[in-house]
């Protein structure tokens, strides 16, 4: 559990928990969420408009801290 909160982004350690719940502690192996729906779990609002931006700032971000 310390791995996870020293992530340092809070949106990372928002995407590990909703994988993590989603996948039942990783026995699915493969999940899909709708953009707009994974933008409203983590309370982004309207702050990602671009989906290029959404995905370097926050999807790309996310993998390399969970991969830490």
């Amino acid at each position: 559990m310390l791995e996870i909160a020293s992530m340092p982004s809070v949106h990372s350690i928002r995407i590990f928990e909703i994988l993590w719940f989603s996948s039942m502690k990783l026995i699915k192996k493969k999940l899909v969420f709708a953009l707009e729906d994974l933008k409203t779990r983590l309370v982004v609002g309207d702050n990602y408009k671009n989906y290029a931006f959404f995905h370097q700032d926050i999807l790309e971000r996310a993998q390399k801290d969970c991969a830490k």
